[in-house]
């Protein structure tokens, strides 16, 4: 259950989220360099994946204390 919602969850967000051209578009149109863009882009990109994989192991932790069998 926590496994699909976390999944759905990841998948809301990045539904959001232009794509990495539309991105540089932005960047450029700004005045700042496409290597501070990608930059700050996979910075963007590895922050949500560790989120998702820290809620990920968070829930599963709580799945297990919740499921646990008691001896």
């Amino acid at each position: 259950m926590w496994k699909v919602a976390g999944l759905a969850l990841t998948a809301a967000t990045l539904m959001g989220c232009a794509n990495e051209a539309e991105l540089m578009a932005e960047c450029e149109a700004k005045g700042v360099s496409r290597d501070t863009c990608y930059m700050a882009e996979q910075n963007r990109q590895n922050e949500i994946r560790r989120n998702s994989e820290e809620n990920y192991r968070m829930d599963m932790e709580r799945w297990d204390r919740e499921h646990k069998k008691k001896p």
